[in-house]
């Protein structure tokens, strides 16, 4: 007889976890206990429908481990302080859109009607439970040595046992729930296309730029500000106003800076984000939902003490020139703002152009400057020194000698930037 998942995942929750629940929620013990039990049975549904095919399952698999959910999940979540609390929040806010997709609100609405909480703790209650449920679950395939085909098997075979358990005993709730289920099945199917297409789409664009290296173009800022625009047009038309004022406004820099540990602080040294809470992207910070925070005054990891305001291929050129002549930066490393692999290999599906050329062009103009590109990844220690490789190899075709680069799959050495899939360079040697 298979393992009931969902009684599975509910007797993971110990005393401690339901006492770290009511201290984040500001319930108390018996409230909080009533309000997983409403709450976990519609997440688990979600889980099952999510990985019903070998397709699903994989794409559910590779969610996991992209958002480091599986890892040490219980332990974690029970040393959560307030900083680390708003990224597991993230996370759960990302799990629950994942899971639910477009029947999140109908679904996050039952949850709220069978646990008599308000719709704001309802929502949270989903983004503190839903990472813990999928790393259980991750943790059960993997203790079983699951295949993505046994995987979805299992899940599959969950169904009607889950689909039996009703949140409120309503018809009318159970009916809905049913519904928005098979909504979740269903457009988990679009994963059979979609990742094969992007990573053509990819690979289409990688050499379509690779073909246009040499060509500087001076469109970047236009498309951005033009995406801008857009985006605040988009916004006034939803609320039925206009302000001028915000439709060509971009975040600008407020004295945003780097610590030596990798934090962003403000001009005052307060801080904004920890460590691996947000990134930066062709010369901006954004958080994890990519939504942008600040124009970036340092480009780069806080030991490469690097910094510019452009984002162009001169901008960065001139970045790496000034980090290849000084020999303070012999040792340090630089996080490459946005290389993008495909999920199931070693291909490059999206990179920051200006940025590889822009440190192509340094490499070239300064001959004895040296670096080794190190990849940080959950995906394996093959692969990581694949796609460390690829990266080698990308620089070497934008005509740098091959003499000068070495590569590095670090694996997740680094917990926090394997969960972040960051590439590096170190800087060996400099003129």
């Amino acid at each position: 007889m298979s393992i009931n998942l969902l009684n599975h995942v509910s007797d993971k929750f110990s005393d401690a976890t339901y006492t770290k629940l009511s201290s984040l929620m500001g319930l108390n013990m018996d409230s909080t206990r009533s309000a997983v039990g409403a709450a976990l049975p519609t997440i688990m549904k979600a889980i099952v429908s999510r990985g019903d095919t070998t397709e699903n399952a994989s794409a559910l698999r590779n969610f996991i481990r992209t958002n480091n959910i599986a890892s040490n999940v219980a332990t974690d979540f029970l040393n959560l302080d307030e900083a680390s609390t708003h990224e597991y929040l993230e996370i759960g806010n990302k799990a629950s859109d994942f899971l639910f997709g477009a029947a999140r609100e109908s679904l996050v609405g039952n949850i709220v009607k069978s646990s008599g909480l308000s719709a704001e703790k309802g929502s949270k209650l989903t983004q503190l439970l839903a990472p813990l449920a999928l790393g259980h679950t991750s943790k059960l395939a993997n203790r079983e040595n699951y295949t993505d085909i046994q995987l979805s098997s299992y899940l599959k075979s969950q169904k009607d046992k889950l689909m039996s358990t009703s949140n409120s005993g309503s018809t009318e709730t159970r009916k809905t729930e049913e519904s928005s289920v098979q909504t979740i099945a269903s457009s988990g199917g679009m994963f059979k296309w979609l990742i094969p297409l992007l990573g053509l789409l990819g690979l289409l664009w990688w050499f379509s730029q690779k073909a246009c290296a040499t060509a500087e173009t001076s469109t970047d800022t236009t498309e951005e500000k033009t995406a801008v625009n857009k985006t605040a047009e988009t916004k006034t038309q939803k609320t039925g106003t206009v302000d001028n004022t915000k439709t060509t406004s971009t975040p600008t820099n407020d004295g945003w800076a780097l610590d030596a540990n990798g934090n962003l602080i403000d001009g005052n040294g307060m801080l904004i984000k920890k460590s691996g809470q947000f990134t930066i992207t062709d010369g901006y910070y954004l958080d994890l939902n990519g939504t942008k925070l600040s124009a970036a005054a340092a480009i780069g990891s806080a030991s490469s003490g690097v910094s510019s305001t452009s984002n162009t291929t001169d901008g960065f050129k001139t970045v790496f020139t000034n980090m290849f002549t000084s020999k303070e930066k012999v040792g340090t490393t630089y996080a490459l703002s946005r290389i993008v692999f495909d999920t199931k290999s070693h291909k490059i599906t999206d990179f920051s152009k200006a940025e590889v050329e822009g440190l192509a062009n340094a490499l070239k103009t300064i001959p004895g400057a040296k670096i080794q590109v190190q990849v940080h990844s959950n995906d394996g220690d093959d692969n990581t020194k694949l796609r460390a490789q690829v990266v080698k190899d990308m620089l070497v075709t934008l005509g740098v000698d091959k003499g000068q680069i070495s590569s590095k799959g670090m694996g997740d050495t680094d917990a926090t930037k394997a969960a972040n899939n960051k590439v590096e360079i170190k800087v060996e040697a400099v003129k």
